[in-house]
């Protein structure tokens, strides 16, 4: 008689530590490996309010270091050479599985980077609407393998007076 009732008690607190993972809610925040500070909007977009996640492992905790010696002009989205279909791919290959159900939502998600001038990864921060279908754990999984695989070149010469390039990838759209 213990046996059944020791295993549905084993059943019963993986999946309340299961349901604790899935949504999102505000405060620091630690998923399977990382840690992200969730805040969410004040401002009603749609009658929602947006999420916004930022991976503690984020290099610069404020915004964009600014220009060296007050160097006036802003480096150029064209200088920054990203491989869109390669953040696409990342993002959608961690969301496969309910690819369909983001799209009949509408679901966006927004990405904004912050590249080093050597072209690493520094910072990436989130954006999701309220009632996403997207877990925390599947963002985690998608900002491990960002930062693991992009890597941004520059050209022309503005980027060199900066420490740090702010990059806002389009919405990705499902």
């Amino acid at each position: 008689m213990k046996k059944p009732y020791f295993i549905f008690l084993i059943l019963l607190f993986y999946s309340i530590a299961g349901c604790a993972q899935t949504k999102f809610s505000v405060g620091k925040k630690t998923f399977k490996k990382e840690t992200f500070t969730i805040t969410k909007s004040q401002i009603l977009t749609n009658n929602q309010r947006s999420w916004f996640i930022f991976p503690e492992k984020n290099k610069y905790k404020g915004p964009v270091p600014p220009s060296f010696n007050n160097y006036q002009f802003k480096v150029l989205k064209s200088d920054i050479h990203l491989n869109i279909e390669q953040v696409n791919d990342i993002v959608y290959g961690n969301l496969k599985n309910k690819r369909q159900a983001l799209h009949e939502k509408n679901e966006k998600l927004g990405i904004i980077f912050i590249f080093e001038t050597d072209g690493s990864t520094a910072n990436i921060s989130y954006t999701l609407q309220e009632n996403t279908l997207i877990t925390p754990v599947e963002i985690e999984q998608i900002d491990i393998d960002l930062r693991k695989n992009i890597k941004v070149t520059f050209t022309g010469t503005d980027y060199k007076y900066y420490k740090a390039v702010n990059y806002a990838f389009p919405y990705i759209k499902f």
